[in-house]
């Protein structure tokens, strides 16, 4: 009997575990303003609390320049690694409105005559918001990145477990 109600406990505890779902990883596409490009983004998230979670992710942004056959080539890199702390307003179990504030850097680096990199360092401010369904769930968020004087707004996807 001791045996049958130790794995409900562990049954139980798994589940619940399970349920809270507090961590997941983004996969997102977006847009910058000063690189002018598309991007696509990569990060994770963990809940410190129901409405509070940490964030970081990683861009990459497409840059291209047209050569005289109309092809487009990868001439530069933008790339940025993003840190922040999400603050929810609205911790319901399928919406999550938040504002986001955090720390960037971005490496650019230019591919003409000679490799030149550049590394900026930059405070994020914003906001955006969850829909939830299931493990899956969507997100729009917008942010403006003071010191490299970037606004980019990005959708996707996030997966929970």
């Amino acid at each position: 009997m001791k045996f049958i109600l130790s794995i409900a406990l562990l049954f139980l505890l798994t589940t619940t575990h399970v349920d809270a779902q507090k961590a997941g990883a983004t996969l997102g596409v977006g847009f910058g303003t000063v690189i002018k490009s598309p991007g696509l983004q990569v990060g994770g998230f963990y809940h410190l609390r129901d409405d509070i979670r940490v964030a970081a992710d990683f861009t990459y942004y497409m840059t291209k320049e047209d050569s005289n056959f109309g092809l487009a080539l990868l001439q530069d890199d933008w790339m940025e690694v993003n840190a922040n702390a999400q603050f929810g307003y609205i911790p319901e179990d399928n919406i999550f409105l938040y504002s986001l504030a955090g720390f960037n850097v971005s490496f650019t680096e230019k591919m003409r005559d000679n490799k030149i990199t550049d590394t900026k360092f930059g405070v994020n401010l914003g906001g955006g918001f969850d829909v939830r369904r299931s493990f899956i769930g969507f997100y729009g968020e917008a942010k403006y990145t003071l010191f490299t004087e970037q606004f980019s707004v990005f959708i996707g996807s996030r997966f929970y477990f």
